[in-house]
């Protein structure tokens, strides 16, 4: 899959050549629609492995909504 780098870079000119719009249209439709649940099945994950701890960090803050910050070894991780 390209970086965003490279997507942002295409210039409209060449999309000329490649297959009809809305071959292109469903083609991204149904990118959009992996990336949604892609980002659900990661969150989720997310949420299992360090949702406790950013409960936990959130109360301690005496808060008991926003943003937590909590890390695993070398991994920060901003729930």
């Amino acid at each position: 899959m390209p970086t965003t780098d490279v997507v942002s870079d295409i210039q409209v000119e060449p999309l000329d050549a490649l297959p009809t719009g809305s071959e292109i249209d469903a083609n991204l439709d149904a990118a959009i629609d992996w990336l949604k649940k892609a980002r659900t099945k990661f969150d989720a994950a997310l949420d299992q492995c360090y949702g406790e701890q950013a409960r936990t960090a959130l109360r301690d803050s005496g808060r008991d909504f926003g943003t937590a910050h909590i890390a695993d070894g070398p991994l920060r991780i901003k729930f």
